[in-house]
């Protein structure tokens, strides 16, 4: 049987049908036995429909090049000394 922590780790992965049937099986098994659990799948598969609906926008050229430049600059400096960057 799966534990609390498995669910969360676990749960797109059951909601997008990529557990093995092993794995599916100790899930299910676990979310018989605790309604938290249950919750949190639920309100995890409302939130991937949710996401699924939205449109997908993409930002203007020049908005995109400034977060990527952002996120560049940030990972650099979170390397520390030494790092290839």
């Amino acid at each position: 049987m799966s534990s609390c922590r498995d669910v969360t780790e676990k749960a797109t992965d059951y909601l997008e049908r990529r557990l093995t049937l092993r794995q599916r099986f100790g899930l299910l098994l676990h979310l018989l036995a605790c309604p938290p659990c249950v919750r949190y799948v639920d309100q995890m598969k409302k939130t991937v429909k949710l996401v699924g609906a939205m449109p997908r926008e993409k930002p203007e050229p020049e908005v995109e090049d400034k977060l990527l430049k952002a996120f560049r600059e940030k990972a650099a400096a979170a390397k520390g000394p030494g790092e290839p960057r």
